[in-house]
């Protein structure tokens, strides 16, 4: 009797876990946000020792240097996380995505199971951003969309260069002339008063009757000169989680339009 495995794919779960993470490093930047912001004083542990190791010597942290520079590193290890995780999720489209080339067929021998979803996802796991988004439209023809997969790779490069030259930004970093230019969608609220003038709501503001207010999508910009240092603020990252929701979202209407177009159906979902 032949032996064989059982795998189910669950695209909704796959977009669920995706965006557990992305609220779980706002809960972590906010956490951090308000946790520094309410320590007027702070007394550095005794456990902490500033041993001297020339030419630093024993030479303590300011606190207010230590906390702005917490904060800068907050937000930039927040940033990074919420692109790297970008990388990660692209891997498991790309191996639901070989799954579902096998079509109504539905079955994969060892051989095959071994090269395209082991040794092919080991060698797509190293591809940097841009190679993944190619070889996904190459070897599955995903329509992402263009202006998602452009944002997401604008951002990785500067993930790059904070990885690579401590976020100060260098010529190689330059994607836009002399400059270094990200871009993301954020999510605006507007409203439409009485004379059809358009006004983004930024703050708590009074709204006339009659006005219509909606929710839009906007594009956003940010450039970075040559030795200028990448830095985003609590709400640029919260804009940037948000944008890279709307790849993942977009990855996952997209696999599900090439399986179905591949001869795969879908069950429609449980009643809890």
């Amino acid at each position: 009797m032949s032996k064989h495995s059982e795998v189910k794919i669950d695209l909704p779960n796959l977009l669920k876990s995706f965006q557990i993470i992305l609220k779980r490093t706002i809960y972590k930047l906010s956490f951090g946000i308000d946790s520094a912001n309410n320590h007027h004083n702070f007394d550095w542990p005794p456990n902490i020792s500033f041993i001297s190791f020339d030419p630093a010597q024993n030479i303590k942290i300011d606190y207010d240097y230590a906390k702005s520079d917490f904060l800068q590193w907050l937000t930039t290890n927040s940033f990074r996380d919420t692109i790297e995780i970008i990388l990660l999720f692209l891997d498991e489209i790309r191996k639901v995505s070989v799954l579902f080339s096998y079509g109504s067929e539905r079955r994969m021998l060892e051989a095959q199971w071994n090269k395209e979803i082991i040794k092919g996802g080991e060698t797509f796991h190293r591809y940097g951003l841009t190679k993944k988004f190619e070889e996904l439209k190459a070897n599955f023809n995903l329509d992402i969309g263009q202006a998602l997969i452009d944002h997401a790779i604008s951002l990785y490069q500067a993930r790059n260069c904070l990885v690579h030259r401590n976020g100060v930004v260098g010529e190689i970093d330059f994607n836009d002339g002399d400059k270094l230019t990200v871009s993301w969608t954020k999510m605006q609220l507007t409203y439409k008063n009485a004379e059809g003038l358009e006004i983004d709501i930024i703050e708590q503001i009074t709204v006339e009757g009659g006005a219509e207010i909606y929710f839009s999508n906007q594009i956003k910009t940010k450039s970075f000169s040559l030795g200028e240092r990448i830095v985003f603020s609590h709400d640029e990252l919260t804009q940037i989680i948000y944008s890279n929701f709307l790849l993942a979202q977009s990855s996952i209407t997209a696999v599900e339009k090439y399986a179905i177009n591949n001869g795969n159906t879908f069950q429609p979902p449980q009643s809890p």
